[in-house]
């Protein structure tokens, strides 16, 4: 009701853009209880920023109604089926109708505790509500930015509790390398380790496969050659036995490259091969072979390929590494038949990495149940899919398919992330995966897959650190916006968003897919309603957002900034605006603006630019780089307009501007009977005419109606500034009506007075009622006059003034008239 209250005094709020809206709205008789809430520093020319304001709140309580409505439906119409007695059935219901009631006071409560919130989704979650004392802002454009921000962002105080039942505990932290048993011993290995190749005869035995045994001697640079004479005496078969050492590692007695081993041993086996496993060590770019038993010592292994590979070793103060396949810290009590392989792999790799004292490993605690905790060292490197199948080698007996859930940061962890992105300490559950459910958000060119929970609400998807860093955002602004659904989408509002992801859920097994969108909001000039756009990308231009609007283009030609109430050209690309609010407008609600420049060129005429009629000369200035302190735009060579003057005042559809450095020496006030006022310069000698003509301009009246009065006095329309006083440079004229008839036009509980003379058609005062109630153009064909008397007999428009005061009593001065729809 109080927008409707403001668009009929529209013309007037305008015309007093500099005056406190509240004080007008009083002198008008504008009843509501919402100015209340308005300061007087709220100015008349706020008035549009105003009514977009009241037409989204307005939006957003009918929509939250709608919500508690159906809210209220679904919980009041269920079917408790409870086998118990009617009356324990009575009380469960009648404590679940109390529950619903007490919610929706906190509803209400919420509303009126919180700033009114644009319906557009959540973003930014951590922002309080602001407090309840908290006044309007100065500027409704601020407002209409800040109702921006908490519609984007809900203030949601309460911790959000997700749903699920963890299959087991997990707990990661990071610890120093001197964690590991095994680095320690390869460390002290390290200092303590001299070289012990003999220097004379070596003596050993020889274990056969019938465990048969003998002893032998022989130079031990010999060594591999007798080993091998040994073996073709014996007639041993190198395909199918090979020999290994007193550590149960194989020696390549065979190769011309090999070299003996720094550590010779006192004791040889002839063993099959069948027995033996095949073990490499990823060092680098190189892989290094290696045969053994499967009882083989690991501590053994290692030692062995630190031995032959000492040439090639990192710096001494380097820390050798050395993981299985799932990225874990090998033990020292681990044999090599011990040692996870995936699949059916033969071959068990071993895994070597260089690091210094200050690299870490990352010590996971495994939480099965009460009794059943497991504790391992992992490389920081491996990934969280190692860690599920590190996982399943500890469980007896089937398991789930799981997904780890971060509890800190309420996320699943991609299963591809690898430990060290993980904060210290943290603490995660291992989920069932059938309680998650993929999410994908497109975003510009990217698609971003998400894993939640089914019970994760819309907003915290959005919220995620993660999320943003992926799609290239640190944070999300306040104009986007969430889509759900193709072709028949459906813009996600502030309840929606609290909504868990599940219920956007379709298909089971299948992934919800959202559109991150930047939702474009468009002021219809006209008839002042809004529409709204969401797009994937601002790269589209002007033309092409107006298309998306659905209006006739042929009518609706121009969209203007809400910021600078310029047009935009039609090929402008919008990404290199920072805006997402604009107007549309007709032609004829527009104007060309041209400033002449007092410079030296070749044209000192700047090309035209369109600006809406709500523009003000403020707003040309800005445009134009214009020094307000120190430079002025003249109009029709005789005057100066305030800087708050509306271009709607020129009544033109071209306007033409001369720049001047000098403001114009006088300054005129001009007030009329209804509290309006203008203001302009000008020069000393120009005459009250003129001074007549401008002031009707500027408020939009008949000059054939009005007059000039200066201190009570009327003016004789060829004095001069300078006839009235030579030394003022500042007077205060008012402009009176001399009508001896006026028309009172009622409508919708609204009345306009309108001047005039018994020459005067009813067509004229047609076209000019219907432009102060705001009714467009191509309607007026739908309403008619009719006169109030007696009978009320509807008027012809062709009929003039005259022609009907005759059914008046001699002397009326006002015709009263009745504006009303067509039947």
């Amino acid at each position: 009701k109080f927008s409707n209250e403001l668009k009929a005094i529209e013309n007037t709020l305008l015309q007093q853009s500099t005056k406190s809206l509240r004080e007008i709205c009083g002198f008008l008789a504008v009843e509501s209880p919402i100015l209340q809430l308005i300061p007087n520093t709220i100015k008349c020319e706020h008035y549009v920023s105003l009514n977009i304001y009241l037409i989204q709140l307005r939006s957003i309580l009918q929509e939250r109604t709608i919500n508690i409505q159906e809210r209220e439906r679904k919980i009041l119409s269920e079917d408790f089926d409870l086998e118990s007695d009617s009356s324990l059935n009575t009380r469960i219901k009648s404590c679940y109708r109390s529950l619903l009631q007490c919610i929706t006071r906190h509803g209400i409560d919420s509303k009126d505790k919180k700033t009114p919130e644009r319906s557009s989704p959540s973003t930014e979650l951590d922002i309080p509500p602001p407090s309840p004392e908290k006044t309007l802002p100065s500027s409704f454009d601020e407002e209409l930015d800040s109702v921006d921000k908490s519609a984007a962002s809900p203030a949601i105080t309460e911790e959000i509790k997700f749903k699920y039942r963890p299959l087991f505990k997990l707990n990661i932290q990071f610890v120093p390398l001197i964690s590991s048993e095994l680095i320690n011993k390869i460390y002290d290995r390290e200092r303590l380790v001299v070289s012990t190749l003999p220097t004379n005869v070596q003596q050993f035995s020889i274990k056969y496969p019938d465990g048969k045994q003998s002893l032998h001697m022989c130079k031990h640079e010999n060594l591999y050659i007798y080993l091998s004479k040994l073996f073709d005496r014996k007639r041993y078969d190198h395909k199918s036995f090979s020999i290994i050492d007193q550590n149960q590692i194989t020696i390549d007695f065979l190769s011309k490259k090999s070299q003996l081993t720094q550590q010779i041993s006192s004791e040889y086996s002839i063993i099959e091969k069948t027995h033996l496993v095949d073990l490499q060590f990823q060092f680098r770019t190189n892989l290094l072979k290696y045969s053994t038993t499967s009882s083989c010592d690991i501590l053994s292994i290692i030692y062995r390929f630190i031995d032959d590979n000492r040439v090639q070793m990192a710096p001494p103060d380097a820390s050798l590494c050395f993981f299985d396949e799932l990225g874990k810290c090998l033990n020292t009590d681990t044999s090599v038949g011990s040692i996870y392989r995936v699949g059916n792999n033969p071959m068990v790799n071993i895994v070597v990495k260089e690091s210094n004292n200050t690299n870490s490993l990352c010590e996971i605690t495994l939480q099965l149940n009460k009794d059943q905790q497991y504790t391992s060292l992992f490389c920081p490197a491996t990934t969280w899919q190692q860690i599920n199948r590190w996982i399943q080698t500890l469980v007896k007996g089937p398991i789930d398919d799981f997904v780890f859930w971060d509890r800190k940061e309420k996320i699943v962890i991609d299963q591809n992330e690898p430990l060290q992105l993980a904060k210290d300490q943290a603490l995660f559950d291992g989920i069932n995966q059938k309680e998650t459910v993929q999410v994908i958000i497109s975003f510009e060119e990217k698609n971003q897959t998400i894993c939640t929970l089914k019970s994760t609400p819309v907003y915290h998807l959005l919220n995620n650190e993660r999320f943003l860093r992926n799609v290239g955002l640190k944070i999300l602004p306040n104009s986007y916006v969430l889509i759900f659904g193709g072709e028949n989408y459906r813009i996600l509002r502030q309840n929606d968003m609290q909504n868990p992801v599940v219920c956007y859920l379709s298909i089971d097994d299948q992934p919800i897919c959202f559109q991150l969108s930047v939702l474009m909001t468009i002021l219809i000039y006209d008839d002042q309603s809004l529409l709204e756009r969401p797009i994937p990308n601002k790269n589209l231009t002007a033309k092409q957002l107006l298309e998306k609007t659905e209006l006739p283009t042929n009518i609706y030609k121009y969209l203007a900034s809400k910021e600078t109430h310029k047009v935009i050209s039609n090929d402008q690309n919008l990404s290199t605006l920072d805006e997402v609010y604009f107007i549309v407008a007709k032609e004829k609600e527009t104007c060309l603006v041209e400033i002449e420049k007092n410079q030296v060129q070749l044209s000192n005429i700047q090309m035209p630019e369109r600006y809406l009629m709500s523009a003000t000369i403020d707003h040309v200035c800005k445009q134009n780089n214009i020094d307000k302190n120190h430079q002025y735009l003249l109009y029709s060579n005789d005057f100066v307009p305030s800087i708050d003057t509306l271009l709607k005042s020129f009544r033109s559809a071209k306007l033409h501007f001369k720049l001047i450095d000098n403001n114009l020496p006088v300054t005129i006030i001009i007030s009329d009977g209804d509290e309006q006022s203008a203001i302009f310069y000008c020069s000393s000698s120009i005459n009250v005419k003129r001074l007549q003509q401008i002031a009707c301009q500027l408020f939009g009246f008949n000059d054939l109606y009005y007059e000039l009065t200066y201190l009570e006095y009327e003016l004789d329309d060829d004095l001069s500034l300078d006839d009235l006083d030579l030394s003022q440079t500042k007077f205060e004229l008012k402009l009176t009506c001399k009508a001896m008839l006026k028309c009172s036009i009622t409508y919708c509980n609204q009345t306009a007075m309108l001047p005039c003379s018994e020459q005067t058609l009813f067509s004229t005062i047609m076209e000019e009622v219907c432009q102060i109630f705001h009714i467009l153009e191509d309607c007026y064909h739908m309403y008619e006059l009719l006169l109030i008397n007696e009978d009320q007999i509807l008027i012809d428009l062709d009929v003039a003034i005259g022609d009907i005061v005759s059914l008046f009593p001699a002397g009326t001065k006002v015709i009263p008239l009745n504006l009303r729809e067509t039947e």
